[in-house]
């Protein structure tokens, strides 16, 4: 990423909302999971693949940590099991 591009996603995510952020994180995931899918079906011979896959769990593992169980009630809940599922 160039610098520009890199000062760009710094202030984004820095002036962002919390629904903003939130759709920041599920976007680079998705990214992440789209371009280590390039290696399938060598995805585990490839420390580039390996690295995206990992990189995608840990904004899912950030995500369930950000969650709100007391005021998120069901919806709370069931984000948080469908993001551990999707970590493994």
């Amino acid at each position: 990423m160039t610098n520009a591009a890199e000062h760009y996603v710094a202030q984004e995510v820095e002036y962002a909302d919390p629904a903003r952020l939130i759709e920041l994180l599920y976007r680079r995931a998705l990214r992440d999971l789209r371009n280590a899918a390039e290696f399938w079906p060598d995805l585990d011979r490839s420390p580039a693949a390996v690295q995206l896959v990992v990189h995608a769990q840990l904004i899912l593992k950030e995500l369930q940590h950000s969650l709100n169980y007391q005021e998120g009630g069901d919806l709370a809940a069931n984000l948080g099991r469908l993001y551990e599922y999707m970590q493994f």
